[in-house]
């Protein structure tokens, strides 16, 4: 760099610690998607301080991800191994001052390698609490079987 001036072709890819834009939603946006969410399967959202957690029936915001999960009711070990994986990564984006995007790989700049697209996902869903019987509960036990987490955070909206 000669003179104040800054070298071309110098991005954010360079950036590997803070995010320059940290995607996040408030509260009332956040309930509003819960009030939409139709299935069991756990919502992973955080902003700048709050990990937030939700599906169907349940939503949790907080900062201790130990509190958070034991709120959550999981029980199927695959499942609990799971949220813990990513409840420690939202945990270490808002230490951090990066986007959390649930199942990617936080963004390292030009250190993050590509997601895993062809990795095999364990079952992911989340048994219902309310599981009844007759055809609702036929369809809510053959929907078990999809893998779970339908909305990856919010990626998936773009």
């Amino acid at each position: 760099m000669s003179g104040n001036t800054i070298p071309k072709n110098v991005d954010d890819r360079l950036v590997t610690v803070k995010d320059p834009v940290i995607l996040e939603y408030d509260e009332a946006e956040l309930r509003e998607l819960h009030a939409a969410v139709r299935d069991p399967n756990f919502r992973i959202f955080t902003d700048r301080q709050t990990i937030t957690v939700f599906n169907n029936e349940i939503f949790v915001r907080g900062t201790d991800i130990q509190e958070i999960f034991s709120q959550l009711g999981v029980d199927e070990p695959t499942h609990a191994f799971y949220l813990g994986r990513e409840l420690a990564k939202a945990k270490l984006a808002i230490t951090l001052g990066k986007t959390y995007r649930q199942e990617g790989a936080l963004n390292w700049g030009y250190l993050t390698p590509p997601d895993d697209v062809k990795s095999e996902h364990v079952k992911l869903t989340q048994r219902s609490r309310r599981r009844g019987s007759g055809e609702a509960g036929k369809r809510e036990r053959g929907a078990a079987g999809q893998r779970g987490s339908g909305a990856v955070g919010p990626a998936a909206d773009e």
